[in-house]
């Protein structure tokens, strides 16, 4: 006989019909170490957070020296759209001079650290693999009419995901002196 799986969610719309959603666990069967793993995921969440709010701050650091007809756009959202207002920025207005080819360092080095992030923490996750030492799996795919795409595959380990925690805040640390 089943077990019938514990309700954590119940949702009553009236005349007798109900949603009840149970509890599907995924991470119970992982191996010991999955812990650590999913606190360097952690780490990279935040740590890229950071590196966003530099990126803000830099634009609207920009903005302030730049043209009216610049400065009068909306503020970029996207990350991508962030990098490219500020090449903009430092190639047809150049807001500091002295610091340009800084600036311009600095933001590829964020975008060198955005390709190995955006593998892993916009990829699904299929587990770990029996390697020694062990991997995470992650495959990035886009889902479109003429079927799936497979974009990236990223299997760190968890000196990798350290290695890239480390990075992301240094790259932080960078863009302070921006600003």
């Amino acid at each position: 006989m089943t077990k019938p799986r514990p309700t954590i969610l119940e949702i009553d719309f009236g005349e007798g019909r109900k949603l009840e959603v149970g509890t599907l666990d995924r991470f119970k069967d992982d191996p010991p170490y999955a812990t650590e793993f999913y606190t360097e995921l952690g780490k990279i969440i935040v740590a890229w957070g950071l590196v966003e709010r530099s990126l803000d701050i830099l634009v609207l650091e920009c903005r302030k020296y730049l043209p009216a007809s610049m400065s009068e756009d909306e503020a970029p959202v996207a990350f991508k759209l962030k990098l490219k207002y500020l090449r903009k920025a430092l190639m047809d207005a150049n807001p500091f001079p002295k610091s340009h080819e800084w600036i311009k360092a600095r933001i590829e080095d964020v975008q060198a650290v955005e390709s190995a992030r955006t593998a892993i923490i916009h990829g699904c996750c299929f587990g770990f693999t029996q390697d020694d030492p062990p991997k995470l799996v992650f495959k990035n795919s886009r889902f479109e009419p003429s079927g799936v795409k497979h974009r990236t595959t990223a299997n760190p380990s968890l000196v990798d995901l350290r290695e890239l925690v480390a990075l992301i805040q240094a790259v932080d640390r960078s863009l302070q002196f921006c600003f």
